[in-house]
């Protein structure tokens, strides 16, 4: 089933390694840039040294072993999801970066100044500002 904007996010079924309701676009509309997620899981490679083991697929760039960047799932926290971005590198460390998964309604910090009238990505969880690190669904 293609996502749409009228998907909305499932962050306890995503947190069951069901991406679903990530699949589609998000973009950030302070720097244009975008997320593609595609239904298609990635399994991590047994080379990998981070410790999850799989991640919904996106269309972003490969690392240097060519590992897919995946959309990791985490700990639901007040409402939203502690969730990864990056690749399943073989080098030692984690190659991911935080991303918190929030459903429309829920602020994932009182300073969180995105808008929380949609489904947002939030890559950094915020450490580099809620609003301009947020992207949104347009399909």
């Amino acid at each position: 089933m293609p996502a749409n904007t009228a998907t909305k996010l499932n962050i306890q079924a995503i947190q069951s390694n069901q991406f679903s309701s990530l699949v589609g676009t998000w973009k950030n509309p302070t720097d244009g840039k975008e997320i593609t997620v595609i239904n298609q899981i990635t399994i991590k490679p047994t080379s990998s040294h981070y410790s999850g083991f799989m991640g919904v697929t996106t269309d972003g760039p490969k690392d240097s072993d060519g590992n897919a960047e995946v959309i990791t799932n985490g700990d639901i926290t007040n409402g939203w999801l502690e969730g990864g971005i990056g690749n399943f590198s073989s080098g030692p460390g984690s190659a991911f970066e935080p991303l918190a998964i929030a459903p429309a309604g829920i602020k994932i910090a009182p300073e969180d100044n995105s808008d929380v009238s949609k489904d947002r990505l939030i890559v950094g969880s915020g450490q580099g500002g809620y609003a301009t690190s947020a992207y949104y669904r347009i399909k």
